[in-house]
């Protein structure tokens, strides 16, 4: 079974998302392919300033299952905001497993419940983490199903 699972890991971080039955835009401005990439998300853009892409935490964003993460990585800490679970989730009944990627090395991670803080997750990390390195946080819920979300350490 971590066969199978690492196997998904190494190619999900691996191989590109591709979606032919979605127009590129490759010819026009990021502005412009901004606006086309924010009108195919499935919510309400009205009463909030979509500044979903910008850490609110100084960590790194990112989307999966229309939902936005992200991930930061402090000293001997690294912590996982998930803002847009439904607050009718008990946050302890969510379980998070971050699989994380350096050059061959892979080593796994569960995160806890903050006590302190709403749709925080956190564990400590004794490794150090560089630019190149890849992170999947698979994400579980009771109520939903898994999401995988994918980051790259930058820089």
């Amino acid at each position: 079974m971590k066969l199978i699972s690492a196997t998904l890991v190494t190619a999900l971080l691996l191989s590109p998302v591709i979606n032919a039955s979605q127009d590129h835009h490759h010819d026009e401005s990021p502005e412009e392919h901004a606006k086309h990439a924010h009108e195919s998300h499935d919510h309400d853009h009205d009463g909030h300033d979509h500044e979903h892409d910008k850490p609110k935490y100084g960590g790194i964003v990112a989307e999966a299952g229309g939902q936005h993460f992200e991930l930061v990585i402090n000293g001997e800490t690294i912590a996982l905001y998930a803002e847009d679970l439904p607050h009718d989730h008990d946050a302890d009944a969510i379980k998070i497993r971050l699989t994380i990627l350096q050059g061959k090395k892979r080593s796994q991670l569960e995160l806890q419940a903050s006590k302190t803080e709403e749709h925080r997750f956190e564990s400590a990390i004794t490794q150090q983490l560089k630019a190149g390195d890849k992170i999947v946080a698979m994400v579980r819920s009771p109520k939903s199903k898994p999401i995988l979300v994918k980051f790259d350490v930058a820089d």
